[in-house]
């Protein structure tokens, strides 16, 4: 089947899944296609770094950012994958946003996951650019920024996406690793 708003569900997508595991409210940023350096297809127009500060993605009003969550879970990276490598502006532009997503959230902990729908050799190179963002948020002073290694390649629904049960299995990593870096 083709992937389509017919066949997603954001209450079934692992962030809800998650939120209602721990208890917790819940906000997706969220737009199919979109990545950090370059989207679906290879745009580089519109990517998470810019719609991340809006209200509505497509729309220049600007997100309050007044909540303060506890953990902010950023889960990017399979556009910029859709055809090969990026290479290191991946991890830069992972920085830049994890340096972005800091400054609206102080006091957030931050959870950078590997995607699912990453498999082979990129799965190991989008995990080393996650976790080069990490290492150079730690030599800022930041040590709230942690990885949750997701398993890749099961479970999956239309165009390769995840299907609930894939979501499920997200979630079953990200609530682990979220109870374990916040002691809940």
């Amino acid at each position: 089947c083709p992937f389509s708003a017919e066949t997603e569900s954001e209450p079934d997508a692992y962030g809800a899944i998650t939120a209602a595991r721990l208890g917790a409210g819940h906000v997706a940023v969220a737009w199919s296609g979109i990545g950090l350096t370059q989207n679906y297809g290879g745009s580089t127009e519109g990517l998470m770094g810019e719609r991340y500060a809006r209200t509505i993605g497509t729309e220049d009003t600007a997100w309050s950012f007044e909540d303060a969550p506890d953990v902010v879970v950023v889960l990017l990276g399979t556009n910029d994958f859709w055809n090969g490598d990026p290479g290191t502006a991946f991890a830069d532009a992972m920085d830049t946003f994890v340096q972005q997503v800091r400054t609206r959230r102080p006091s957030a902990t931050i959870v950078l996951a590997t995607s699912p729908m990453i498999g082979g050799e990129n799965h190991a190179r989008h995990r080393g650019y996650l976790q080069t963002a990490i290492d150079r948020a730690a030599s800022r002073g930041d040590a709230r920024v942690f990885l949750a290694e997701v398993p890749t390649g099961t479970n999956t629904g239309c165009d390769y996406h995840p299907s609930v049960a894939g979501h499920e299995a997200v979630a079953d990593v990200v609530t682990a690793r979220i109870r374990e870096v916040m002691g809940w």
